[in-house]
């Protein structure tokens, strides 16, 4: 019996913000409280619940945070298609 495991590209922006997150111990509410959105948007993103973040918000972190701009930014154009 084989297991596949299927990720979408709607979930690769969620991946990816998740691994850096952990990678850099940073909360839903750190990210909530820099983006200035609340805390429940955050985790819908993380869930594949919303699209992924702006552009604009995607910076911010960046600048905020040691995360990998271009990864983020090639996610989402992914997740977008």
């Amino acid at each position: 019996m084989t297991t596949t495991t299927t990720i979408t590209t709607s979930s690769l922006f969620s991946i990816k913000l998740k691994e850096m997150m952990s990678r850099y111990g940073v909360t839903q509410t750190e990210i909530a409280r820099i983006l200035s959105v609340s805390q429940p948007y955050v985790s819908d993103v993380l869930r594949g619940l919303r699209g992924p973040l702006s552009q604009g918000h995607i910076h911010r972190l960046c600048e905020a945070y040691p995360f990998d701009l271009s990864a983020l930014l090639t996610a989402r154009a992914w997740t977008l298609g």
